[in-house]
């Protein structure tokens, strides 16, 4: 439980830095891979825990 509530920080956290780079008109790609490879990981915790 711990850890899924961890990387639910990290998605947060990355949301927020991408809504930063959005409104300084950056570029996200980096932002966006990065949240969703958190999002894998934890549908694989979900899936984990299920068991």
């Amino acid at each position: 439980m711990e850890k899924r509530t961890e990387l639910e920080k990290m998605i947060v956290e990355l949301k927020l830095a991408k809504r930063e780079l959005v409104l300084l008109g950056k570029n996200t790609n980096i932002v966006d891979e990065k949240i969703k490879n958190i999002e894998k990981r934890l549908a694989s915790e979900n899936v984990m825990e299920v068991r």
